[in-house]
């Protein structure tokens, strides 16, 4: 497995699966820009057939074809687990514990950054000095710790 990020409006995407947690994904991926999503369905109930319609297809993959990650948005942050189907339930049970690590107030700090690096691109500082900068502010405001931490070098474990 290769985890990515895709902007679905240059990909086409597909879900797969049956029942309203399919269809909340699919949903999803339309919402997200991917208009000619496919809806991959073995036993499509009647909302998935009028929700999906040309886009149904009535099959699916083989169980080691594709992999769903666990995923949990925050704003702009994405965070995404995955243990490549070997246990999808501890993925779930971790993304649980990040959404209590990283509440709504990753939204404005992820916003910020944004703001900044905008107006250091702006400056012509490079990618490198972006990431010090970051992590500078990051470790400085204990963002990631309960107590002191130090992100501003690689080895550096908080």
């Amino acid at each position: 497995m290769i985890p990515i990020a895709l902007d679905p409006r240059f990909v086409r995407l597909a879900v797969a699966g049956n029942g309203p947690l399919a269809l909340r994904r699919f949903r999803a991926l339309r919402a997200g820009g991917a208009a000619d999503a496919l809806l991959f369905s073995d036993a499509p109930d009647d909302e998935a057939v009028v929700e999906a319609g040309a886009a149904l297809r009535r099959a699916m993959p083989g169980p080691d074809d594709l992999a769903a990650l666990h995923v949990l948005w925050v704003g702009d942050l994405l965070l995404t687990i995955s243990t490549n189907c070997r246990a999808p339930g501890l993925a779930g049970v971790i993304r649980r514990n990040l959404e209590l690590r990283y509440g709504p107030e990753w939204a404005g700090r992820v916003a910020e950054i944004g703001a900044l690096r905008e107006g250091w691109r702006r400056e012509g500082v490079t990618m490198p000095e972006a990431a010090k900068r970051i992590a500078t502010l990051a470790s400085e405001r204990n963002w990631l710790c309960d107590r002191v931490c130090d992100f501003t070098t690689p080895q550096s474990r908080g």
